[in-house]
């Protein structure tokens, strides 16, 4: 079915079977019901109703992070408005109880639940003060995430935000000057990824305020300093530090 769809063929006729697998107590079945569920089916897909109650099942499955990690992607990449507002109380327990793979991935989900019902965003704020102190770089790269696209959406939560700037300035002071974990490292930058994200925030953060700009000044200067430009991931850092540098209120 994946083959006739990359060829431009119609793959309606085999959905109901993606919503079998997805059913399915076989793991094997499952992943492969999830694939096909993600790549066949969008969010204007009626057929998507019928999956709920299996995904909201595979969110609840106890001791299997396989599972629910398969339901929560499935949720970030096409859930519809109605699904998000099934689905999102469980999505809500897993980003505060469950192990970095899955807050991550739980996180994510929350994303794509602010975009299709905006008025559920009171409800993660909560857990944004949690999560930002989390240990996990990836959890941390995810929760930033979250926070920017809760800005696009509205703006007027920058200043319930503003209290997190010295949380994530000691974040990036940590990736700077600490021995971070090495698998995040590229190209001798610790965790790009997660720094440009930051910087991307600090940005939002520190525009027309003095008090913030100023917090986050020291470790600017440190960034454009110490950072390696003979490569693309140091580059990309510098980039938008530069970015940032010129978006506060910096002297």
């Amino acid at each position: 079915m994946l083959f006739f769809n990359l060829l431009g063929y119609p793959t309606h006729f085999g959905q109901i079977e993606c919503i079998k697998l997805v059913a399915s107590s076989n793991f094997t079945e499952k992943r492969i019901g999830y694939l096909g569920l993600s790549q066949l089916l969008d969010e204007q897909s009626d057929i998507l109703i019928m999956v709920t109650s299996s995904i909201k099942k595979d969110l609840n499955e106890r001791g299997n992070n396989f599972v629910i990690a398969l339901g929560l992607t499935a949720i970030a990449e096409i859930s519809t408005d109605y699904m998000c507002r099934e689905l999102y109380p469980e999505v809500k327990r897993l980003m505060k109880t469950g192990t970095p793979y899955i807050k991550q991935k739980a996180i994510l989900a929350a994303i794509r639940t602010l975009k299709n019902i905006p008025d559920t965003i009171e409800d993660f704020l909560e857990i944004i003060d949690l999560l930002v102190y989390d240990k996990s770089q990836s959890v941390i790269l995810a929760t930033v995430t979250l926070m920017v696209e809760i800005l696009r959406i509205d703006e007027s939560y920058v200043k319930s935000f503003r209290k997190y700037v010295t949380t994530l300035v000691r974040t990036l002071k940590n990736l700077l000057m600490s021995g971070y974990a090495p698998e995040y490292e590229i190209g001798g930058v610790k965790d790009p990824f997660l720094q440009v994200k930051i910087l991307n925030l600090l940005r939002k953060l520190g525009e027309k305020n003095s008090d913030a700009s100023d917090e986050m000044s020291d470790i600017l200067a440190q960034i454009a300093t110490n950072t390696e430009s003979t490569k693309n991931p140091g580059n990309s850092v510098l980039s938008e530090s530069v970015r940032t540098i010129m978006g506060i209120e910096a002297s």
